[in-house]
């Protein structure tokens, strides 16, 4: 249970170089290439039924070399009330997150993060409202992705997942204050519409694990030569009607 957990906590962190030497070898336009937009407007669906079950705009801004999402996800009520809000800014030389702030405004849970004398990150969390915050300490590696964080990974390992291989990264989880080992592969091609998209999930590393919890499926259509998210599968913690473990799909659709 406590490694699906992992599972659906990086979900809510996703909206989308084997080393960092080569990370730093791109330009400010390549790095801005992989995530050509403004807006991100995103759906989350009930799997089963297609049902709309929440709803969110993720704004994109960049400046020095860095990359920030804003986050808002809004219930699916005529009061479009805001459930969830995330914000991250991201140095895309070496995808170390300089600040990252995450609120759930059902359940209270927060996290706040900053990059303090590089590379060790400084997190507060909070898991319920009124509680005290937990306060830790991270050490970022060249190895470290986080949800934020993923999609960069993925555009820039597409050559090596499309020849089959399966790079491996430390998924660094805030919620859990910890690093978990996991990877990502192409899993097959599929129809979406009028456009072929190239499945690629997410994993535990270690066979044994990944036998005992469901993965996460990220659907890419390659657009002007760059792999555009447009569906997700798995599991989510935005909270839909008290249950914040249950599998869903997510539609992206882009604003330039």
């Amino acid at each position: 249970m406590f490694l699906k957990n992992i599972i659906g906590t990086t979900a809510a962190l996703i909206l989308v170089t084997q080393q960092a030497t080569a990370w730093g070898q791109h330009t400010a336009s390549k790095h801005e290439s992989e995530l050509p937009f403004k807006k991100i407007m995103f759906r989350v669906l009930d799997i089963k039924n297609n049902n709309e079950l929440a709803s969110g705009i993720e704004t994109i801004t960049y400046k020095n070399g860095s990359i920030t999402k804003n986050t808002e996800y809004y219930a699916a009520d005529k009061n479009r009330s805001i459930i969830q809000t995330e914000l991250a800014t991201t140095n895309l030389a070496n995808l170390t997150i300089n600040e990252y702030w995450f609120k759930n405004n059902q359940t209270g849970e927060q996290v706040e993060l900053a990059m303090s004398n590089p590379p060790v990150a400084l997190v507060s969390y909070t898991q319920k409202k009124d509680e005290k915050p937990q306060k830790s300490e991270y050490r970022w590696t060249d190895r470290t992705i986080i949800g934020k964080t993923l999609h960069h990974f993925i555009v820039r390992n597409w050559a090596i997942l499309s020849s089959g291989k399966s790079p491996d990264f430390d998924l660094y989880v805030p919620m859990k204050r910890d690093q978990f080992k996991f990877r990502v592969r192409k899993d097959r091609d599929v129809r979406i519409k009028d456009q072929v998209a190239h499945v690629v999930s997410l994993e535990p590393a270690n066979w044994a694990i990944r036998a005992l919890v469901p993965r996460m499926d990220f659907f890419y259509a390659v657009k002007n030569g760059v792999p555009v998210l447009v569906r997700y599968e798995g599991a989510t913690t935005v909270a839909i009607n008290g249950d914040d473990k249950r599998e869903v799909a997510i539609e992206f659709s882009y604003e330039s």
